[in-house]
């Protein structure tokens, strides 16, 4: 966009440009992030009503959020790609977000695929219960819902900094 007093084709002042980027990350958090968990606090509040007593945390243990993650890292990557070609720092910048991005990408899919393996181990063995799912050994175990959230606030902040940089 160009001021009254510039020359055709020249660049938006710094404070447009701001203005911009954040209303692409608005939209972005709204119609990418939040829409998209949507489904999940709808299955939960539905449970609520039902009266099964199923814990917020059950839902971040079947791979619900892990297939949000990787959308929100598709979607992230695929503005980035899509961006205008630049030099310098702005372009380190885009090969390393892009890069931790995708890295990202790969480790919450295939994190996925675990789960859903194990699901299928258990239901396959009769072994389904109201009982989390855990995988790993009793020596490293943490919280079943502790990489998917990490993997989700990752791909957050990955796939925002992605729509940041990708700026035309």
């Amino acid at each position: 966009m160009q001021t009254p007093n510039s020359p055709a084709g020249s660049e938006a002042p710094t404070s447009q440009y701001s203005k911009s980027v954040w209303d692409r990350i608005a939209k972005w958090i709204f119609f990418s992030v939040l829409v998209s968990v949507c489904p999940l606090g709808a299955l939960y509040v539905i449970c609520q009503e039902m009266g099964l007593n199923v814990e917020p945390s059950f839902f971040l243990t079947r791979g619900e959020l892990q297939l949000i993650t990787v959308v929100l890292l598709a979607t992230g990557v695929g503005e980035l790609i899509g961006s205008k070609e630049t030099a310098g720092v702005v372009k380190t910048m885009k090969i390393v977000v892009g890069g931790m991005a995708i890295a990202l990408y790969f480790m919450s899919a295939m994190w996925f695929g675990v789960i859903s393996i194990e699901l299928i181990k258990r239901t396959s063995t009769s072994q389904a219960g109201p009982d989390p799912l855990v995988i790993g050994t009793s020596a490293s175990q943490t919280s079943p819902e502790t990489l998917p959230m990490l993997f989700f606030v990752g791909a957050v902040v990955l796939g925002g900094a992605c729509i940041v940089i990708s700026e035309d």
